[in-house]
């Protein structure tokens, strides 16, 4: 079986989305954020985050109240996985395939 894709509407459900775990990717969330907002930006836009960064994320909203903040479930590595770890935290992103309420997302690596 082939995937089937709808083309979009206008009364399609689109999002933006980046993810921070941490400090260092405040700046580029931020520049992601402007970007949309002052090119006219009609989808919704998110910071996806984890338990552990969730304050990062409010100082996000602080800047940006209209910015949608989810805090995803941690995804531990895969048993026996050798990444650094600054990059543990990155299986969390897999939870973009369960926003399922939007009919497509543009994810943006912060």
């Amino acid at each position: 079986a082939s995937l089937q894709f709808s083309p979009l509407t206008a009364a399609s459900r689109t999002a933006i989305v980046t993810y921070i775990s941490d400090a260092s990717f405040l700046v580029s969330a931020r520049v992601l954020i402007h970007s949309a907002i002052s090119r006219g930006c009609q989808s919704d836009i998110i910071v996806a985050t984890i338990a552990k960064s969730k304050d990062l994320a409010s100082v996000i909203q602080d800047d940006f109240p209209n910015v949608r903040i989810i805090e995803w479930p941690y995804i531990n590595p895969p048993k026996g996985s050798r990444e650094h770890s600054r990059w543990r935290d990155n299986y969390s992103k897999l939870n973009l395939f369960n926003m399922v309420e939007y009919d497509a997302i543009l994810y943006v690596d912060a």
